[in-house]
This record gives structure tokens, C-alpha cells and sequence, in this order.
């Protein structure tokens, strides 16, 4: 193995390290009263290091959507294989259920990090659109994300009884209406 290989594997070890105890810490507080600090005690690396891969803790949150992205762009590609209507919707209803849990504050609790996963689930419905040929405007967009996280946020509060794939379908319905 080359000593390229095994560079590229810590800095990668290292990045996910980081990106893994600031998600974390989002569990626990807000987005504003974490700092580099906390993040490094968590992760377990020296604050040099994190110094190292990112500037601020504004850039590790920039590579952890941005990986987040990714990933979500890959499972939804394989949600469309086994779901129709807007698989973004399967994708997210299954996303919230396991990662964010479903705690009654939910998913709007921190405003800058919620306003941040509302862009990206605006990004992911815009690609899936175009891929499908639909039209995307603003407004429309607006509102199917501001609706999502409404129904969402209802499903949470009322105790999550029906699974993630039973609010998805819920969550088609009236996306269907408004395409």
C-alpha cells in the first residue's frame, strides 16, 4: 500500500471523526453553543489537528452536508428502484425516523442547523424533479419543503405511530396534488 493510500485514509478517518462529534454535540445543544473545543474532546483529536482538515467549525458543517448530500443522492437513486411518487420523500421520512429520532422539539429545534437541512431537502427534491422533467419553481419549492417539515414535524409530535413509510406515502399524496 502506498503512503499516499494510507494518508488519504486517515485524513479521511480524521474528517469523519470530526464530522461524527459535531453531530453528535447537535444532539445535545444548539449550533451556537458548540465550539472547536467540545468537538475535538469528542472526537478524541488534538484541536492542531482539526486545524489541519477545516478553518472553523463552519467548514466541518459545510463538509458534513456536503457528504450528507452525497449520500442521500446515492440512497435515493436506490429508493427509486422500489418507490414511486417523489423518493425524496421515502428518503427523509426514513432518515428522520433513524438518525434525527424522534424527540417532541423534532427536527426544527436548532433554527440555523434546521434552516440548513431545509436548503439540502430543497436541493434534493429540485434534482429529483429535474431528473423526472417536472418543472421547478421557487414558490412551489417553497412550499413542498415547508410542507414536508410541517407534516413531519405533526407525525413527530403526535408520537411517530405510523412508520416512516406510511408518512412518506401520506407525504406523496399531497405532493401529487401540488405537481
Amino acid at each position: 500500500m502506498s503512503d499516499n493510500t494510507s494518508q488519504d485514509r486517515r485524513i479521511a478517518r480524521t474528517r469523519t471523526q470530526l464530522w461524527q462529534a459535531l453531530f453528535a454535540l447537535l444532539q445535545e445543544k444548539h449550533w451556537q453553543d458548540i465550539n472547536v473545543s467540545q468537538i475535538c474532546r469528542r472526537a478524541n483529536i488534538a484541536r492542531s489537528s482539526f486545524y489541519l482538515h477545516f478553518q472553523n467549525k463552519q467548514e466541518l458543517l459545510d463538509y458534513g452536508f456536503e457528504s450528507g448530500v452525497a449520500n442521500a443522492k446515492t440512497e435515493i437513486a436506490n429508493y427509486e428502484k422500489t418507490h414511486q411518487g417523489l423518493v425524496t420523500l421515502h428518503w427523509l421520512a426514513h432518515h428522520i425516523h433513524s438518525v434525527h429520532g424522534l424527540k417532541p422539539s423534532g427536527i426544527t429545534e436548532d433554527v440555523y442547523i434546521f434552516s440548513r437541512f431545509q436548503r439540502v431537502i430543497g436541493e434534493l427534491f429540485t434534482d429529483e424533479l429535474q431528473r423526472k422533467g417536472k418543472p421547478v419553481e421557487n414558490d412551489m419549492m417553497s412550499f413542498l419543503v415547508g410542507g414536508t417539515f410541517a407534516v413531519l414535524q405533526s407525525w413527530i409530535n403526535e408520537g411517530a405511530e405510523e412508520s416512516p413509510d406510511t408518512i412518506a406515502m401520506r407525504l406523496n399524496r399531497i405532493a401529487t396534488r401540488l405537481l
